[in-house]
């Protein structure tokens, strides 16, 4: 299908939906932002790859340190995105770095039936 980066808060909001997401559909790599990495997060698809990101950092120094973190991750031109969980900097964060890598953005979504391109 294609490639996928979630950003999950490592306050357990939104896992459900997350776990959902990333295990009950086929995705050729997938690749969970999070700012507050714990082992449960491996649960969610054994073979993803889990990016810890500090909180604290700024905005701007935050999509830097995201950038250099995903530099040589994404194999193709574009990347399905996915922000249910989490908040609007590291949203932001994380649009701004996949961005400066120049690949295009999906965002994803959960539909009954399967996902959905919003």
């Amino acid at each position: 299908m294609t490639e996928i980066i979630v950003f999950l808060s490592g306050k357990g909001n939104n896992w459900a939906y997350v776990k959902k997401l990333v295990n009950d559909f086929k995705w050729d790599k997938v690749i969970i932002v999070t700012d507050d990495f714990r082992n449960e997060m491996l649960d969610l698809k054994s073979d993803a790859e889990i990016i810890s990101i500090n909180p604290e950092l700024s905005l701007v120094d935050m999509a830097d340190d995201l950038k250099d973190k995903l530099e040589g991750e994404i194999n193709g031109i574009e990347v399905a995105l996915n922000f249910v969980s989490g908040r609007g900097k590291e949203h932001m964060a994380l649009v701004s770095a996949v961005l400066k890598l120049g690949l295009a953005v999906r965002f994803i979504a959960l539909k009954p039936g399967g996902v959905e391109e919003i």
